[in-house]
């Protein structure tokens, strides 16, 4: 049980990192291309 805990969380944590990643490169993108939202 403690090792599928660990993977849970291993796997939600990774999931908030790509998350907030993609969100990141997406603004900068528009950013650098002066895109007006």
């Amino acid at each position: 049980m403690i090792i599928g805990v660990q993977l849970f969380m291993t796997g939600f944590i990774a999931e908030l990192i790509s998350r907030s990643s993609s969100e990141r490169n997406h603004y900068v993108i528009e950013d650098r291309l002066n895109i007006d939202s």
